[in-house]
């Protein structure tokens, strides 16, 4: 599996993997992407924010970049949420290789957040301990590390 937040155990083993830059963004049409000076928790809150469903059981890691807001629409992946953005349906944290066009042609626009637009995090590939990564693992596990992927 691959998690953000991993806590390690005995019976799991995790690979580290290459840090990944997240940006908070908007659709340039979106009332946000036209805030002039930075944007306070309480304006985000006023709008739909786009998130990934996380599938943990825990919580914990899912509401440390959340802004606690009554509108929380859950999607299931990043492209799917790049799509929304790009809409104009909400706002929300996007790993920054995959917007960094649209915020180059200015289709995207990066939310100037009071306390920070950007963030990073270090995801694992995790597995149990007692079954080494197969063929596949190892080819994801190279393909993620070693830059096969952007």
């Amino acid at each position: 599996m691959l998690v953000k937040d991993f806590t390690p155990g005995p019976s799991l083993t995790a690979h580290p993997l290459p840090e990944v830059e997240a940006v908070l963004v908007a659709s340039a049409s979106h009332p946000l992407a036209q805030e002039e000076g930075p944007v306070t928790l309480e304006a985000l809150q006023r709008h739909v924010e786009l998130t990934v469903h996380d599938s943990s059981e825990s919580l914990r890691a899912t509401r440390t970049h959340r802004f606690g807001g009554d509108r929380v629409f859950f999607l299931s992946d990043f492209l799917t949420k790049r799509a929304a953005v790009r809409m104009g349906l909400g706002f929300g944290w996007m790993p920054l290789y995959l917007v960094q066009e649209e915020l180059a042609t200015g289709e995207l626009r990066e939310v100037r957040y009071q306390s920070g637009s950007r963030f990073r995090f270090a995801p694992s590939l995790v597995h149990p301990a007692d079954r080494p990564l197969g063929r596949a693992g190892q080819r994801l596990f190279a393909l993620l590390t070693e830059g096969g992927l952007p």
